[in-house]
């Protein structure tokens, strides 16, 4: 008899991230890890997949990183 291991998320998390991050290695890393890749996305090639940028989560995100980056200027 054998046994499937099952890796259920049981908090959901989110690592919010700049255009530097959006490779396809980090966001499967953090896809495996059951983190949600909250990263800003680059205008072609974008790792981050379409249906997560589209979320209420995703534009909140983007407009707390604008207000935080705008303070640094």
């Amino acid at each position: 008899m054998t046994t499937k291991a099952t890796h259920q998320c049981h908090r959901p998390r989110a690592c919010i991230c700049d255009k530097g991050y959006d490779t396809e290695g980090f966001v499967k890393a953090l896809t495996r890890r059951c983190i949600k890749a909250n990263i800003a996305r680059k205008a072609i090639g974008s790792a981050v997949d379409g249906r997560a940028a589209r979320g209420r989560g995703y534009a909140m995100s983007l407009r707390r990183r604008r207000l935080i980056e705008d303070a640094f200027d």
